[in-house]
C-alpha cells in the first residue's frame, strides 16, 4: 500500500514540476495600449524634427514649418502618455511594450 502511495506522490511531482516549467518558460502576454500606434508616430516625427535641426543645412521652408509644428507634437505626446499611464505600467518598461510602427 505505501508503495502505491509513494508511487503516486512521485507521479504528482513529476506532473508538477512539468507543469512550473512550463510556466517559466511561457512568455507574459502584454496588452497594447489603443493610443500605442499615435505615440509612436508621434515619435517617429520628433526623430524626424530631431535630424533637420542637426543638419548643418539651410533649411527650406517646409522645413521650417514642420520644426514650427514641433512644440504641439511634444505637448501631444506628453499628453497621450500621461493619459496612458496606469497604475500597472510600472511593472512594464515602454521598451517591451512599444515596438517601432511599420514603415
Amino acid at each position: 500500500s505505501s508503495g502505491k502511495k509513494t508511487d503516486k506522490l512521485e507521479a504528482a511531482i513529476t506532473a508538477l514540476q512539468a507543469k512550473i516549467q512550463g510556466l517559466k518558460d511561457a512568455t507574459p502576454t502584454v496588452r497594447k495600449r489603443k493610443e500605442d500606434r499615435e505615440i509612436l508616430t508621434l515619435r517617429k516625427q520628433l526623430r524626424e524634427l530631431k535630424a533637420i535641426e542637426d543638419s548643418k543645412q539651410v533649411l527650406s521652408l517646409d522645413e521650417i514649418k514642420k520644426l514650427n509644428q514641433k512644440q504641439n507634437i511634444v505637448t501631444r505626446l506628453e499628453q497621450l502618455e500621461a493619459e496612458c499611464k496606469g497604475w500597472f505600467d510600472a511593472a512594464i518598461p515602454d521598451a517591451d511594450r512599444l515596438k517601432d510602427p511599420p514603415a
